[in-house]
């Protein structure tokens, strides 16, 4: 699939498929302010993935970032 960038920002979604790991030419992946508890480990097989927005969750893991240090990844949270 050419796919390269998704937005899936404020859906409320707090698991991820493991069909995610298809989309092959992903760039950039907006998953922020979701119901997500671990950082996705489908995302380590996205190669040519450089961006993933992960602002505002509250992670109870994350424990992927050690195998993701190519990926320019945000995982701060904006506190009002």
């Amino acid at each position: 699939m050419n796919l390269r960038v998704i937005n899936l920002e404020n859906n409320k979604i707090s698991t991820i498929s493991e069909d995610l790991k298809k989309l092959t030419n992903l760039e950039y992946i907006n998953l922020s302010k979701n119901k997500l508890h671990i950082i996705p480990p489908q995302l380590i097989y996205l190669t040519k993935l450089q961006y993933v927005n992960l602002r505002n969750i509250d992670f109870k893991s994350e424990f992927i970032l050690n195998n993701m240090k190519h990926i320019n990844i945000d995982i701060t949270k904006d506190y009002h």
